[in-house]
């Protein structure tokens, strides 16, 4: 009936598709699971597995058991010996299933999963990643109200300090093996017990143990903390062991905008209140007063952190090398808190032989929190949060007592007339008053207090942004008050935000002024920079 070709073609479609069909297990599990790794934080449970290859997945959920179906792979260790360090796990074991794997996770407790796979990166390959949400913690969101201020009106200073990387994401590694989430870790731990030992001032870990947190959600545990500073402690890598130095970054204005745009979209961040105080709320705005005051709230975080970069810079530079003298901008998104100064310290390059050693050095990271407490304290001391300038001030180391003070020469001075203010007519009564003597030694000039610039353009602001929204008039341009303070030439490495920052100008004040439409900025373009 067949043609002998006919037959020979049969056949050998016969034989390829048995094979396609019956292949053996063996041939099946293209991948191998080859380790397990658990790592718990105090909001979920990461489960990782280690893979030889990319597999295929299907996450389902039966009540506290949660299954992973995995048709292409098999397992090279047996994972129910493996140890389980989590709290919300009670067993995890195999099921050979056709040609592939199922992996089931007994849990104690319900739990929200979420199931993802990475690919090969550094010194990982192929992984695959379950991450656990405790119900218990996730059902209901929970309260954060400010903290409660004594009767005085005077509160702490909180200060989140970030540990980088964490869990499985190391970070760089030196060339003795240090990892950068553990020499983060102990930095962060040194750090949060200097700023606990001045009065005034109190601390809080963003991350307190060895696991990952996401990156977006370590600003969003410092606000949950009420913090109103956020500094993420990093140890920078590079190719070239010969790279040194500290380093301090800020938020980039590109980033700032685009995070800008997200919280007005988010109707859940729009409620949230800016400037870390119940001032006022974007929820009722509508949406150019919304983004005019939000654009304040950004303008003065990153100047603050630009101001406090900058000290912590300078403390940094007397005891070690610099990598960058100047504060740095980048898209870094642990930053993007737009409500709270944020700073990123790159304390040290850990791929640099002597500067790993240092990191590990207990000695020397009580030099670098040294710096950074130092720079933190003196920045919040010209600008400290509403509340907590009594509270800061008491912090301060107490001056040398007088017996120790150096004797100074001291000269009469002749009466001079000065002027007595009258409080309710305005007017001025001259009379003749017997100054004090004073040593003949100059005095430093005493320190301006610094305005909160979000405090003090807020009422402003709003005028400008219901004239742009058309509900009141504009004002004629005589009773402007609007005058030019300076120009600025753009030099190399600078950014609009970063100019906007230096002189304390909203990111749309000067992009108005000079009719700029992004952010974008030429080396030696001359900007007009408003009053």
């Amino acid at each position: 009936m067949f043609s002998r070709v006919s037959r020979t073609r049969i056949a050998g479609a016969l034989i390829l598709f048995s094979g396609l069909v019956f292949q053996s297990p063996a041939s099946a599990a293209s991948a191998q699971i080859k380790a397990v790794r658990y790592w718990q934080s105090p909001e979920s449970t990461r489960v990782v597995f280690d893979l030889s290859g990319p597999v295929r997945y299907a996450l389902s959920q039966n009540g506290q058991n949660l299954s992973l179906e995995l048709p292409d792979a098999g397992t090279a260790l047996s994972v129910a010996s493996v140890p389980v360090t989590s709290d919300l796990i009670s067993k995890v074991r195999t099921e050979t299933v056709g040609g592939g794997l199922r992996v089931v996770l007994e849990l104690k407790r319900p739990a929200r999963p979420k199931a993802f796979v990475l690919k090969p990166y550094q010194q990982y390959g192929d992984r695959l990643v379950v991450d656990l949400y405790d119900a218990a913690q996730t059902s209901a969101p929970a309260s954060h109200p400010a903290p409660a201020a004594p009767a005085t009106g005077q509160r702490d200073i909180v200060i989140a300090i970030d540990a980088g990387h964490g869990g499985d994401d190391p970070g760089a590694i030196g060339p003795k093996g240090s990892q950068e989430k553990d020499v983060t870790l102990a930095i962060a731990k040194r750090l949060a017990e200097g700023f606990n030992q001045r009065k005034g001032m109190k601390a809080v870990l963003v991350r307190t143990g060895d696991y990952f947190i996401p990156l977006a959600r370590r600003p969003e545990l410092a606000r949950e903390k009420k913090a109103d500073m956020f500094i993420s402690v990093h140890a920078d890598g590079f190719n070239d062991k010969r790279a040194r130095g500290s380093s301090v970054w800020t938020l980039s204005g590109r980033r700032a905008r685009s995070e800008m745009g997200r919280w007005l979209e988010n109707s859940e961040n729009a409620s949230d209140l800016i400037g870390g105080t119940e001032v006022v709320s974007l929820d009722d705005k509508d949406k150019v007063l919304a983004e005019v005051l939000l654009d304040l709230s950004m303008t003065h975080s990153m100047s603050a952190s630009y101001d406090v970069g900058k000290d912590v810079l300078k403390r940094l530079g007397k005891f070690s090398p610099l990598h960058k003298r100047e504060v740095q901008q980048a898209s870094f998104k642990v930053l993007t808190s737009p409500d709270i100064p944020s700073i990123l310290v790159e304390t040290a390059f850990i791929s640099n032989p002597t500067e790993e050693k240092l990191l590990k050095s207990p000695a020397h990271q009580d030099k670098l929190v040294e710096a950074i407490v130092a720079g933190v304290h003196g920045y919040m001391l010209r600008r400290p949060p509403p509340g907590a300038e009594y509270a800061l001030k008491g912090g301060m180391p107490e001056a040398p007592a007088l017996a120790s003070a150096p004797q100074v020469a001291v000269a009469p001075a002749p009466p001079v007339a000065q002027a007595t203010a009258l409080p309710l007519s305005g007017q001025a009564v001259t009379q003749a008053v017997e100054p004090p003597r004073q040593p003949l030694v100059a005095s430093p000039p005493p320190a301006k207090p610094a305005r909160p610039l979000y405090l003090n353009t807020i009422a402003s602001s709003l005028e400008y942004a219901k004239r742009k929204a058309g509900a009141v008039p504009a004002k004629p341009a005589a009773a402007s008050a609007k005058t030019v303070a300076a120009r600025h030439k753009v030099r190399t490495g600078e950014s609009l935000s970063l100019i906007a920052a230096r002189y304390k100008v909203s990111l749309a004040e000067l992009r108005n002024e000079n009719r700029i439409a992004g952010d974008v900025v030429r080396i030696g373009q001359v900007l007009v920079i408003p009053n």
